[in-house]
């Protein structure tokens, strides 16, 4: 039996496949899209964990970080 990678979401605190989520890596205070650089956190490909990353206050609290809003069209069109 093959083990699935999980990878837990940072917004929603659930685990899913790895290839199910988007990789990202801070950068200058930014979250920025990320295949292998650095140490990353992964955000489920869906619309409901796109629609809380849009929600400044509360990635700013679980992340420290903010999110443009370029970045959250750009992971509505992936999906």
């Amino acid at each position: 039996m093959q083990r699935v990678n999980t990878r837990m979401d940072a917004l929603t605190r659930k685990s899913f496949p790895k290839e199910s989520c988007f990789r990202f890596v801070k950068k200058e205070g930014r979250l920025v899209l990320s295949p292998s650089e650095g140490r990353g956190i992964y955000i489920h490909k869906s619309l409901e964990s796109i629609e809380r990353l849009s929600n400044p206050k509360m990635v700013e609290k679980r992340l420290g970080v903010k999110v443009d809003t370029s970045l959250i069209e750009t992971l509505k069109e992936a999906l």
